[in-house]
């Protein structure tokens, strides 16, 4: 009964599924969507999906997955997201970001499919926060450069694309998942010291929160800001995760942008105006409750 009413349903292909913001699509996705889950290393921790390994990069091997599987709507998901490994190898970077976007974008175009875009406020220098849609893209590192080619090719290909533009995400995931929180909790724990910005800012969501709004606004068209509720630093997050541990903030080490000069160019402040989303509908988790939530999944 349960395979027959999973073929019943439309099919959604969700790229990247294996990834931290991917598991939460897929696991989400499940009650109103026969789900196919495109990932390349990793096979994803999620149940009741298909999950079929495809190299976007192959334009030949992904145009044969879209085919067999002829999905009704995708969410793009997958990218090189880390502005560091951009920087150390933008090939590819722009063959993951750019190319495989664009490609995916003609796709859905020959058969009408539904695209939604994930993409990134790092698209913006951090200079004129909050960012809203309307604000011009200006991006400072490798990584905000491909995104916001990334963003232009998708929308002139299929101009009833929803482009959606997160913030820094936190949460929890099944699986060896890097991220931020994580790495606060697990230095808090090990009372070993982290060093955080005190003057980068960011607006902050947990990932189920953007999962939620990802899927309700698979319909949307044109660009979205979907971040979270405060506006905080790096710094700020930990004395937060630490609150919700009950940790030593001691441990936690304030530190500027102009020590890190010789890293990835830093934007200071990309926090988004996301009241178009809120009018809309969007109600993401307050920041407070989503850092509790997380701490107690990664703890327990």
């Amino acid at each position: 009964m349960e395979s027959a009413i999973q073929g019943a349903l439309p099919r959604l292909m969700i790229t990247g599924s294996s990834g931290f913001l991917g598991w939460q699509l897929c696991c989400q996705a499940i009650s109103k969507w026969q789900v196919y889950g495109l990932y390349l290393n990793n096979v994803p921790l999620a149940s009741h999906i298909t999950s079929i390994q495809c190299d976007l990069t192959h334009p030949k091997q992904l145009r044969s997955v879209f085919s067999s599987i002829a999905p009704k709507a995708v969410i793009h998901a997958a990218a090189v997201s880390t502005p560091q490994l951009c920087r150390q190898d933008p090939d590819t970077s722009f063959k993951v970001n750019v190319e495989a976007t664009a490609h995916l974008a003609e796709l859905c175009a020959r058969i009408k499919t539904k695209l939604l875009f994930v993409s990134t406020d790092l698209v913006f220098d951090g200079y004129h926060a909050p960012y809203s849609e309307d604000s011009p893209v200006s991006p400072v590192n490798i990584y905000g450069k491909h995104k916001a080619m990334a963003e232009k090719l998708v929308l002139e290909r299929l101009p009833e694309a929803a482009v959606c533009r997160l913030p820094l995400l936190f949460g929890w995931a099944p699986g060896p998942r890097r991220n931020f929180t994580l790495r606060i909790i697990e230095a808090l724990a090990d009372c070993r010291p982290v060093s955080l910005f005190v003057d980068q800012y960011r607006s902050p969501l947990d990932t189920h929160s953007a999962a939620r709004a990802l899927l309700k606004f698979l319909n949307w068209q044109g660009l979205l800001h979907l971040g979270g509720l405060r506006r905080v630093s790096r710094y700020q997050m930990g004395l937060l995760i630490a609150a919700a541990m009950g940790g030593d903030t001691g441990w936690l080490k304030p530190i500027s942008l102009a020590e890190c000069q010789d890293q990835e160019p830093q934007a200071p402040d990309v926090s988004l105006d996301s009241s178009l989303a809120s009018r809309a509908g969007f109600k993401p988790l307050p920041l407070e409750q989503g850092l509790r939530q997380t701490v107690e999944r990664f703890i327990r």
